[in-house]
């Protein structure tokens, strides 16, 4: 069991919450999205301001973690996707190896979106997973994730999601994010369709690419958070801060993949 989502799964709730499987039902129903994960990733790096001087890079010793990025595992997986600082070509880059496995990184800096609005980078796959289909939870794994998490602002927020909100703090210790925009490598969704997480809709999936077609390839992606934040949230407000994370997942349908990460840029319009 996993999800990326998982970055926000509901079993997340179980070793922190109420005994038995029906308090965390209780709670993944009330509350409306199991937010563990996520709070994890925002919890987990550094409550640092936004700083317009910091860019996302991949910077290290060949072979080892990258510096300026976290580790983030989920309980109950065991196995962790392995990242390490590769040189590919001209390209430093980021390699993820997953075998039945996952985890992710996540930025140690908040950025503003407002400022900084372009994101790119360059990503590249040794193929998508066969059994991965985006529209499954059994299916919610995917060969590259780069995920936009946005935090949750209680001056802004409703009654209710303040009372939701209130209570994964007072279970975990810290405020899950309130939306998160993930641009995927996708196996079977297509190309540059939205699509809904199949355990939130607070999670809003945008495959970037699609399918084996340019596997093995360098391909480079340029988004437009701020457009693409309306797009996918309508209804709410940009926010001035943001968190940067990646992550390559093949726990659900047990796979194997290799991705690679590299140039990411922050860019005023």
């Amino acid at each position: 069991m996993k999800s990326y989502d998982r970055l926000l799964h509901p079993n997340q709730w179980e070793l922190l919450i109420l005994p038995g499987k029906l308090g965390v039902l209780l709670l993944t129903l009330w509350i409306g999205f199991s937010a563990i994960g996520y709070a994890s990733i925002w919890a987990q790096s550094n409550r640092e301001e936004n700083d317009p001087g910091k860019l996302p890079v991949f910077v290290g010793i060949l072979g080892e973690h990258p510096a300026g990025w976290k580790s983030i595992q989920f309980q109950k997986i065991e196995r962790t996707t392995h990242y390490e600082l590769t040189q590919d070509g001209k390209r430093t880059a980021l390699r993820a190896t997953a075998d039945r496995s996952a985890s992710g990184l996540v930025w140690e800096h908040n950025f503003n979106p407002l400022e900084t609005p372009i994101l790119g980078w360059d990503w590249k796959i040794s193929g998508v997973l066969a059994k991965g289909d985006g529209a499954k939870k059994s299916g919610d794994d995917f060969p590259a994730r780069v995920l936009v998490l946005f935090p949750y602002d209680p001056d802004t927020a409703s009654a209710w999601d303040k009372v939701k909100f209130n209570l994964a703090k007072a279970f975990y210790g810290e405020y899950p994010p309130a939306m998160v925009i993930t641009y995927i490598w996708a196996n079977k969704l297509p190309k540059e369709q939205w699509a809904t997480s199949t355990y939130t809709e607070r999670v809003r999936l945008f495959p970037v690419e699609s399918g084996v077609e340019h596997a093995g390839i360098w391909r480079k992606a340029r988004r437009d958070i701020a457009v693409d934040f309306q797009a996918a949230f309508p209804n709410a407000q940009l926010p001035s801060q943001a968190r940067l994370a990646v992550m390559v997942d093949t726990d659900n349908t047990e796979d194997q993949t290799e991705t690679w990460f590299a140039n990411f840029q922050l860019i005023g319009k």
